[in-house]
């Protein structure tokens, strides 16, 4: 049984979110009826929408034994004491307090966190929030208290991006400008982080930028679209787009997957202190009538470019981290892989031609690398023509994103290497040709792509292996290893990625194995790989979790970057979970966790198993 408790109308949405997806029996109670500690005695879980005239505390401690988890999506009308109060009595009766606000468990805002934690704006220096109406519009939602709100939506995102105290200060901030008129008010974080209420342009309903030392990311919200977008400088790509948000649903999915043991990614007490806190700050300093900043610069305005940018971190030869830019310049493919996600009928070819100068504006922007994706990049007749654009534009690193079988022809590599080709990132999944022909059923594609890894090495190419291992592959991978070793030594690095349980290979175990039926060989691959003088690698995002192969962190990519990606700003991607063990885990920092689709596939036992294992 949940109780939602509430009077409001989004006390019944939020019941009827629950009812729609079938979770558990619910009932909504009065938080003023007599017989509220009666109803609370027989609750699984508690949802408080709002509290009426009641204690909160007094509410929390009505509930029964059986009440573990405590949802509160946010009671802006509460003063950090009570609420303080309310969290001591939870956690003496062994509660978890949960905040299960919409934007906070969101698909939307769950991404963006992720991108800002992976260091895809460098270090974060300025969050606005921007809604239409500017500072009287953000003055009138506070002061209202409406949690749907769309001030109380952005004061909340504020916060828990900044994760610390906000003293909130109107007539100074750390830009020292004088005070003045205008629609800008700034919140001071021990004087290292801005953020600021602006009017917002455009016809957004409201907008999240997060400023940093590279780059600027964006969550816009326009009805029920959410679309994040990247900046750099004057260059700009759409990251993610979100259609139909429903933060009502959201929330109901984030407490079933909580319930469930399958996430640990509502935000806890501390968090929902931390907005109390957030809130009764905002709300002194509009008693005390302060005036705002001067209104911040109109922005530049030249339209940005929409393109694909990725930070590259050190890896294989240590080379220091970098920006890249990637153009997919070809939809067709010369394999038809099994286990493909990057096939889409949709995708859009970058017209370079469009663009004149737009790879000599890159590098003026401080990007130094550009890879050539599709599709299959070889493909395209043009290719060693892009590739001496991206050299004459005086970028460094320049890579073809590639299977290698056109790279079988000499005289191809001959042309790409003179015309700037000076790295290939090669997909590489088995020395033994039958296997090879299953996956990408392409007859004697092994052959081919064998004689494009040797010409590439033998032109100076520089040559990045990635063998995605699979239902097919992974009793192979020690006689890969061995094989590399052996004819294709002088490749930088070979990636052992694991098969994500999208596109093609959604729902389907006879491509997808389970983990720990594929890890002992994926460990011996590792060591052998080690032992044969071989760069070996598990990667992050298309990898798996790292207590699958106890005492061999040092073959994961993340674990490697600790120095560079400090742990705490790794966080989980929207499309993955944990159990509700990973946190006890050491090793859970510097881990992704398992695909969704594939806990849909096979469950989470196999984490929980293995967290045992290591006690």
């Amino acid at each position: 049984m949940i109780i939602v408790i509430g009077r409001s109308v989004l006390a019944r949405r939020f019941a009827e979110a629950y009812w729609k997806a079938g979770l558990a029996e619910v009932a909504v109670a009065d938080p003023e009826a007599l017989d509220i500690a009666d109803q609370l005695q027989s609750a699984r879980a508690v949802h408080v929408v709002d509290a009426g005239g009641r204690p909160l505390g007094e509410l929390l401690g009505a509930a029964g034994a059986g009440a573990s988890h405590v949802v509160v999506p946010l009671l802006p009308e509460l003063g950090p004491e009570e609420l303080g109060r309310a969290l001591s009595g939870l956690e003496e009766g062994g509660r978890s307090l949960l905040l299960a606000f919409p934007p906070l468990c969101s698909r939307p805002f769950i991404r963006l966190q992720h991108l800002l934690s992976t260091g895809i704006a460098g270090t974060v220096t300025d969050l606005l929030f921007r809604l239409p109406g500017g500072e009287a519009a953000f003055d009138a939602d506070i002061a209202g208290g409406d949690v749907s709100s769309a001030g109380c939506l952005g004061l909340s995102c504020l916060t828990m991006l900044a994760g610390g105290p906000l003293p909130w200060n109107s007539a100074q901030g750390s830009s020292g400008g004088p005070k003045g008129t205008g629609s800008r008010r700034v919140l001071v974080n021990s004087g290292s982080l801005i953020l600021a209420v602006e009017s917002c342009p455009g016809d957004s309903d409201w907008e999240l930028v997060a400023n940093g030392t590279d780059s600027s990311v964006t969550l816009s919200c326009k009805g029920a679209v959410y679309t994040i977008w990247a900046r750099r400088k004057s260059f700009e790509r759409i990251l993610a787009r979100f259609d139909d948000v429903d933060p009502l649903g959201d929330v109901v999915r984030a407490v079933e997957r909580f319930l469930e043991g399958q996430t640990r990614h509502l935000p806890n007490g501390h968090a929902t202190l931390l907005l109390a806190h957030a809130f009764q700050a905002v709300r002194e300093s509009f008693q005390r009538g302060e005036d705002p900043l001067p209104a911040p610069p109109p922005p530049p305005t030249r339209s940005p470019l929409a393109l694909d940018l990725y930070q590259k971190l050190p890896l294989g030869k240590g080379r220091n981290a970098y920006w890249e830019a990637k153009f997919n310049i070809e939809t067709r493919c010369n394999q038809d892989c099994i286990f493909c996600f990057a096939r889409n009928s949709a995708m859009v070819v970058t017209d370079l031609d469009a663009r004149p100068g737009l790879l000599c504006a890159l590098a003026g922007d401080g990007i130094s690398g550009v890879m050539f994706s599709g599709g299959e990049p070889t493909l395209n007749p043009r290719l060693p023509s892009f590739l001496a654009e991206a050299r004459k534009a005086g970028l460094e690193h320049i890579t073809v994103e590639s299977n290698a079988v056109r790279f079988s022809d000499p005289d191809i590599v001959a042309r790409c290497r003179e015309a700037g080709l000076n790295t290939a990132f090669v997909s590489f999944h088995s020395c033994r040709p039958e296997t090879v022909e299953t996956l990408t059923r392409l007859p004697g594609a092994f052959e081919k792509t064998v004689a494009g890894v040797r010409n590439l090495l033998a032109a100076g190419i520089e040559v990045n292996l990635n063998c995605v291992t699979n239902r097919f592959n992974y009793r192979e991978l020690s006689e890969l290893a061995r094989f590399i070793a052996r004819e294709l030594g002088t490749v930088n690095t070979v990636t052992f990625s694991y098969v994500a349980p999208l596109g093609r290979a959604d729902g389907r175990p006879d491509i997808v194995p389970p983990i720990s039926e594929a890890a002992p060989y994926l460990a011996e691959a590792l060591l052998l790989a080690e032992q044969l003088g071989l760069n070996a690698s598990v990667p992050g995002r298309c990898g798996i979790p790292l207590c699958f192969l106890p005492g061999l962190e040092r073959f994961f990519v993340e674990y490697r970057l600790r120095d560079h990606l400090p742990p705490e700003r790794l966080r989980l991607p929207e499309d993955r979970l944990k159990t509700e063990l990973c946190p006890q885990c050491p090793l859970d920092p510097y881990c992704q966790g398992l695909w969704c689709n594939y806990a849909t596939l096979y469950g989470v036992e196999e984490l929980r198993r293995n967290f045992m294992r290591r006690r």
